[in-house]
């Protein structure tokens, strides 16, 4: 079996991905989203509010809701992409576990590597946050959760889409699978480079609010494409990235709990 796409079964597995993302976002749209959200506010009220802490059918309460719905939407999405991938790459086109980027023979280097940079890229984190607290007397940490943070939910019913299984999909589909295949063609840089512009243009589309926000949404997922697939490159499998996709969103979600 080989181990990478060749040119012809990459554009297939790119195709693959666009179609499931398309019939996917039309399947549970947004009006099917509110239809789900309305049917739980009016016979799961009392489950609602406790998920929210608001009270049921008040704004704060729908617009909870809608945030915990679309991100168990986006992590089904990716689901279902991950499974027709791996039908696809190990039935069909007969590729082994390197094609998927899960070849873990070297799963200890490859986590060390992702734990050192995930404390590096902390250390940073933390000295710009308090290099601009100093400059403006303002916690930074209040307000980079975004639709991430929100009061009210349980933690754990945010952390299994937003960083446990979430992260997981999306290393194997876009470093593994996709920055795999395309760097074997193109060549590392120009892999990293088309790898990241996928994968942020994938999140510009499935975001919300507006131009500004989804601006902001590209150039925040382009850097993490470029960073993820870079430590991919220099660990080996999707072990790597991982780690710093987990604690990176885990904190996004997290540090505005924390750090009041």
């Amino acid at each position: 079996m080989k181990k990478n796409c060749t040119l012809t079964e990459l554009a297939i597995v790119i195709i693959v991905i666009i179609a499931l993302e398309i019939a996917l976002s039309m399947i549970f749209s947004e009006s099917y989203l509110q239809g789900v959200a309305e049917g739980l506010l009016k016979h799961k009220a009392g489950l609602v509010e406790t998920a929210t802490g608001f009270k049921a059918g008040s704004k704060d309460c729908v617009s909870e809701l809608y945030t915990l719905l679309g991100l168990y939407f986006t992590l089904f999405v990716r689901l279902m992409e991950f499974i027709c991938l791996f039908m696809l790459l190990r039935f069909v086109l007969r590729k082994d576990a390197g094609a998927l980027g899960m070849d873990f023979s070297k799963a200890g280097k490859s986590a060390l590597f992702g734990t050192i940079v995930s404390a590096a890229m902390g250390i940073l984190v933390f000295a710009a946050a308090g290099a601009y607290y100093v400059l403006t007397g303002e916690n930074i940490f209040r307000f980079i959760g975004g639709t991430y943070y929100t009061g009210a939910f349980p933690a754990i019913a945010v952390l299994i889409p937003v960083a446990i299984v979430g992260p997981f999909i999306e290393e194997v589909i876009f470093r593994g699978i996709l920055y795999g295949s395309i760097r074997g063609i193109t060549g590392v840089w120009r892999g990293i480079i088309i790898s990241a512009l996928i994968f942020s243009s994938l999140h510009f589309v499935n975001g919300a609010g507006g131009l500004a926000e989804l601006l902001q949404t590209f150039v925040i997922t382009f850097t993490g494409g470029v960073i993820f697939a870079w430590i991919y490159e220099k660990s080996g499998d999707i072990l790597g990235p991982y780690i710093v996709h987990f604690l990176g969103n885990a904190a996004l979600f997290l540090l505005p709990k924390i750090i009041k």
